[in-house]
Order: C-alpha cells, then structure tokens, then sequence
C-alpha cells in the first residue's frame, strides 16, 4: 500500500505545482532518488527477513523429519521447500 503511495506521488504532479510555477520543494529527480532509496530498504528488510525465516523453517523441518511427530514425507516436503526459499533468496 506503502509502495504504491510513494510510486503514485513521484509520477503525477499535483495540480497545485502547475498554479505556483517552477518552484517546488523538491526537484523531480530528487523526488525519484528519495522514492527508490525507500523501496531499496524495503527490499533490503525482506530478504534479511527471507533469511531468518529459511533457516528457521529449515531448522524445525529437520526436527520434524528426526523426531517423526510428523510424517517424513511432509517433513521432507518442508526442509526442501526452505532449502527452495534460501537458493531462490540468493539467487537475485
């Protein structure tokens, strides 16, 4: 929601910038590096997060598959699916 707010405001100009003139607060590309700066630490914070969640979840698929609470088969399917989750976390 966030995003799309900050994406919204830096393509449209408001109608109140034309009545003023040329002097705005910010310039346009200032207005554009402040907007993608925002969405690169927003980026930054969901793969840090990514991370931790991978290894957890690869932690407890483990515990799953060595304790046999669970079936191994569905233990197995969770230990692959956050080895999943960690390549594709690297990979971009």
């Amino acid at each position: 929601m966030r995003t799309s707010l900050v994406v919204s405001f830096v393509t449209q100009r408001p109608a109140h910038h034309e009545r003023r003139g040329p002097r705005q607060a910010f310039e346009w590309r200032r207005l554009q590096a402040r907007a993608g700066l925002q969405l690169a630490c927003v980026w930054d914070a969901y793969y840090i997060g990514l991370t931790f969640y991978a290894l957890s979840t690869s932690r407890f698929s483990c515990l799953f598959f060595r304790s046999r609470y669970m079936s191994r088969i569905l233990a197995a399917w969770g230990v692959l699916a956050s080895l999943f989750e960690e390549y594709a976390r690297l990979r971009i």
